[in-house]
């Protein structure tokens, strides 16, 4: 099965949730350049900054694409995003998460829920709203 991505947008909270259908996968280089086209587009559409939420709940990624597809979302939310949060997934995929944000010096904002993700954004908006 090929990759089939998914998009809800909240424009009152200008965010952006990516979904991956089921069965998803990163398996081979055109993967990773439709994941990047196809939100790069999306995200164009919206013309302003967006908070990302990846819902890595239906996603694997071959291990020899990793460093790609982590590349590939890291560069677009450098242009897109105004945050960026992950939920759901893998073990393997959590992980490959936290440990590339770790390295980047930022802060995974990794959830295990939809849910939860979105109350920690809402928390984190309150707590920056003067």
């Amino acid at each position: 099965m090929g990759l089939t991505l998914s998009f809800h947008y909240q424009p009152d909270e200008r965010a952006l949730v990516i979904g991956f259908a089921q069965g998803a996968g990163i398996a081979c280089q055109a993967d990773v350049d439709y994941f990047s086209a196809t939100l790069s587009s999306r995200c164009q559409h919206v013309k302003q900054r967006v908070h990302l939420f990846f819902d890595l709940g239906n996603l694997t990624v071959q291990a020899d694409f990793v460093e790609a597809f982590i590349e590939a979302k890291r560069e677009l939310a450098d242009r897109f995003a105004q945050t960026v949060w992950h939920f759901g997934g893998h073990l393997a995929e959590r992980v490959m998460t936290r440990n590339d944000c770790t390295r980047r010096g930022q802060k995974p904002n990794l959830f295990r829920t939809r849910e939860d993700a979105m109350a920690a954004f809402h928390k984190s908006r309150a707590s920056a709203t003067p």
